[in-house]
């Protein structure tokens, strides 16, 4: 019996196949694909007017953290950073579910609302990776993700771990 133990365990441990994108929440969907997508000075954003918000805010993500600079086009050709909603996915996604897809020349994030489009930059945030002085770049990947939960709660416990207030103002603004 206890050899048979020793077995399933070991057989379980090698046929596992482990997740290798660190993305938190973990997606609903995640399909790796071969290739990279590399953010160069060629690097151009495409987006609608209703995205202007969140585009803004992945441009000031990517010069910050990894110090890509983008730039606004209106043509789908070359490097290029396509941000779009598609009303007619909610049946798939749900209100704030998103798609993100990568391939070697095209990083695609599409929601039914901007809210949507905003979870998927979070997502293409944890996937960008940067090695030392070369360009950033991402993994061709395919991911398909919605909220487990229709409200999202935080709970902070000040009164056994106290935190001061400049941190619980903190968590509060990266709440809002």
């Amino acid at each position: 019996m206890k050899s048979c133990l020793v077995f399933l365990f070991f057989a379980f441990l090698f046929s596992y196949k482990g997740y290798s994108y660190p993305v938190i929440p973990r997606p609903d969907y995640v399909k790796e694909l071969p290739g990279t997508f590399v953010l160069s000075g060629k690097t151009s954003l495409k987006y609608t007017k209703e995205l202007a918000s969140e585009s803004a805010y992945l441009v000031s993500v990517l010069k910050e953290d990894f110090g890509s600079v983008l730039r606004r086009t209106k043509v789908n050709k070359g490097n290029l950073l396509l941000l779009s909603v598609d009303a007619e996915l909610v049946s798939v996604l749900g209100k704030e579910g998103y798609r993100l897809s990568v391939s070697a020349d095209t990083i695609r994030i599409t929601a039914t609302y901007p809210g949507g489009v905003f979870y998927g930059i979070q997502s293409l945030r944890q996937l960008i990776k940067k090695d030392g002085s070369k360009p950033a770049f991402v993994p061709c990947i395919r991911i398909e993700d919605h909220p487990a939960f229709k409200r999202r709660i935080f709970m902070l416990d000040e009164g056994r771990y106290f935190k001061g207030i400049e941190v619980v103002k903190g968590i509060l603004d990266e709440m809002a």
